[in-house]
This record gives C-alpha cells, sequence and structure tokens, in this order.
C-alpha cells in the first residue's frame, strides 16, 4: 500500500453533505430531503432502521445510501460484529460505504465490513479541519474523513452557533465531508441541552411542533450552503466522490477471508 496525493484533487475545498438517520422519526427524514433538494445538495444517508421515506427516496434516485451499524453494547442491531453487519445487508442491500453510530470501531468490525462489501467510510471526525484528503484504512477501506458535524457542532458552540471559524476553514483546501441528522435539522435543534431536555418528544412526534423556533440546526444549515455558493466550492456525491477514489487510487481493495487471520488476545 503505497502513499497517495489524490493528483491534486484536494487543492481546492470540495464539500460532501452526508446524514446518519439515527432512528429518526419520518417526518424529520423529509424535512431534511426537502431542504437538501430546495439547495440542490445531493445528500447520502447512512442507515440505522427501516423508512419508507427514505426507501422511496432512493429508490427515486434521490439519495444515496450506506450502513450506520450500531457496534454498542446492548444494540438493536446485533450482538456480535458479524449479526450488525447481517442486519444492515437486510436493511439496505448492496451498500458499500459506511459511519457507525457513535463512531463505534473496532479491528473485527472492519474485517466484517470489509468482507461484507464495503469500500469506503465517513469514520473519523474533525473539528473543522483544513486540508483534509482520504487515508487508506489497512483492511483496504478508504477512509475519509469527516469535517463537521451538527450535533458536536451546537455541544461545543450552544445558543450562539458561531459559523466564523468553520466557514473560514470551509473555503480551506481538502475534503469537507459534513453530517446533518434528520432528527437534530428537522427539530432546528439548538444545543445539547435542548436536545436532551426534548428528546423524548423528538422521537414521539409526527410533525413540526416538536421543532425550536429560534436560531438552531436549520439555520446553521442555510448559512454553510450560503457560503458554499459563494465562494464557489465544489459540492459532490458522496458515492461519485468514491467511485472516483476507486478509480484513481494506488491502494489495496477490500480483503475476502479477513476472518481467518489471527484475532486479537488478550481480556475480554
Amino acid at each position: 500500500m503505497s502513499h497517495h496525493h489524490w493528483g491534486g484533487r484536494f487543492e481546492r475545498p470540495v464539500v460532501v453533505f452526508t446524514s446518519d438517520q439515527d432512528w429518526a422519526p419520518e417526518w424529520t427524514c423529509q424535512a431534511l430531503l426537502d431542504t437538501t433538494a430546495t439547495r440542490g445538495v445531493p445528500l447520502h444517508v447512512f442507515r440505522t432502521s427501516p423508512s419508507a421515506v427514505l426507501d422511496r427516496a432512493a429508490a427515486d434516485g434521490r439519495i444515496t445510501q450506506g450502513w450506520h451499524p450500531n457496534f454498542q453494547a446492548g444494540s438493536s442491531h446485533g450482538a456480535t460484529p458479524q449479526e450488525v453487519v447481517g442486519y444492515c445487508r437486510a436493511l439496505v442491500p448492496g451498500a458499500r460505504t459506511v459511519r457507525s453510530h457513535c463512531f463505534v470501531e473496532s479491528t473485527q468490525a472492519w474485517i466484517a465490513l470489509a468482507e461484507a462489501g464495503v469500500v469506503a467510510d465517513a469514520q473519523v471526525l474533525t473539528a473543522a479541519q483544513s486540508h483534509l484528503e482520504p487515508m487508506a484504512h489497512w483492511t483496504g477501506l478508504l477512509r475519509l474523513p469527516t469535517f463537521f458535524a451538527d450535533d458536536t457542532f451546537f455541544t461545543v458552540r450552544p445558543d450562539e452557533l458561531e459559523l466564523g471559524g468553520v466557514i473560514d476553514a470551509l473555503r480551506a483546501p481538502g475534503l469537507k465531508v459534513m453530517i446533518f441528522h434528520p432528527a437534530t435539522f428537522g427539530c432546528n435543534v439548538p444545543s445539547e441541552a435542548w436536545y436532551r431536555g426534548n428528546h423524548a418528544a423528538i422521537f414521539g412526534s409526527t410533525d413540526p411542533s416538536a421543532a425550536f423556533t429560534g436560531r438552531g440546526t436549520q439555520q446553521v444549515f442555510h448559512e454553510l450552503c450560503d457560503a458554499i455558493g459563494e465562494a464557489g466550492i465544489e459540492v459532490v456525491g458522496f458515492e461519485a466522490l468514491v467511485d472516483e477514489l476507486l478509480a484513481t487510487a494506488d491502494v489495496d481493495r477490500p480483503v475476502v477471508g479477513l476472518s481467518r487471520l489471527p484475532q486479537p488476545t488478550g481480556p475480554r
């Protein structure tokens, strides 16, 4: 596996919009789909659970999809990496991209994903870092580091949600993978405290009455889109970028049979 500079592909900013479903109410999924369509940005959704709204959007070619497996203890997806991957395969057959719930990962999980045909992840979340480029994971997966996530942003910038530094970094060279969650977007969440205090109402809701009415995640999304447009920054689809990178990458492809390798030993 050799080093790759991607042919100067990321000497200018390249933006990619993604979403983690996180068992969100259907109306919040629809709200995010409607807004990204209105803004003309392609959206890639990492799926956790059944959703007629997202299934229709995928069937109509309005979104692309990947897996959002929950590898945490007590997961409804399964008790082992193989069970979790099996759940994801049944939920979104043929998906080849992943970001795990809460960014949980392990050697065993990534071996199982590689053996299932996953070719790329968006797993590493940065603090709006500039000059990001894809990395090559040892399993052969392309790892596209993530630039921005709505929930971590409103956690560290509660209420005022000041975007100055993020926009400066957005204009700098590098890959800019964004995360917007349907529930936090649809409910216009302004802070971690508000989200936690309204969690039950959000996930029991069937309409926008659960949404925050002040400055929140929706305004952040629109301001970032405005900044992208004003700066003329390229926006690409996640799957399209993965195809492009795989066609040029000087890295090994995922290896079938990795589970036959010796497994780590130690305390269990």
